[in-house]
């Protein structure tokens, strides 16, 4: 395992380790001093980076993994995994069946300032099912398929960050790495989007995950 590796994981399990344990009661002029949980306001392009290498890596490996989940947009059939901000607009409801990431804010994750910090991003990846029929009665069958599913394309936890605004895509010579998704308590009835339910039988599950990269230039 490279250096830049070793110090990556060093980084990110403190990371973890630290926001397990249990934290320490601050006054409101302490916790505005604490400017590692500043949101990120550096280059945009380091953050797309790492959200475009996330969507693709698991884009991919759902593709390998269930040929047959795919979705269609615009007549194009493509794998059921889609990016909210750029897929949903307020009259649309999400499809059935097909996970959408929701971008968190941004964030470094080193005490001290250094020119390429450790960041990090939250994402949450959504997914519904009403099941495969009208009673609806395997619907419980089907988000556990999509759960498996979801944690398989999931690991292993890295890939290679790349830059997919250049055709063929460029490799940027270090890794993204992120959490096994935390899957949290199945939501019952409609899921409301805007105006628009879905079945009043469906289930709805939120899995919720931390990725880390640093970033390709300088950031001060």
């Amino acid at each position: 395992m490279s250096r830049r590796l070793c110090e990556t994981w060093v980084s990110v399990t403190a990371h973890i380790k630290d926001r397990r344990a249990p934290k320490k009661k601050t006054s409101p002029g302490q916790a505005r001093g604490k400017s590692e949980l500043s949101p990120f306001r550096g280059d945009t392009k380091t953050m797309q980076f790492a959200k475009d290498t996330f969507y693709m890596a698991l884009r991919t490996r759902l593709s390998a993994l269930d040929p047959a989940r795919t979705v269609s947009l615009d007549g194009v059939s493509m794998p059921a995994i889609l990016v909210t901000e750029n897929s949903l607009d307020c009259s649309e409801k999400p499809l059935p069946e097909t996970y959408y990431l929701t971008w968190g804010a941004c964030r470094p994750l080193s005490k001290h300032n250094t020119r390429r910090p450790l960041l990090a991003i939250d994402c949450s990846i959504s997914y519904w099912t009403a099941g495969t029929n009208e009673a609806g009665v395997d619907r419980g069958r089907v988000l556990g398929q999509l759960d498996t599913e979801l944690i398989a394309i999931c690991h292993p936890l890295s890939t290679a960050k790349l830059d997919y605004t250049q055709s063929p895509s460029l490799d940027l010579g270090t890794n993204i790495f992120w959490t096994a998704p935390l899957l949290n308590q199945v939501e019952f009835g409609d899921i409301a989007r805007d105006q628009s339910k879905a079945p009043s039988r469906s289930l709805r599950r939120t899995a919720a995950l931390t990725i880390f990269f640093f970033p390709e230039a300088d950031l001060s």
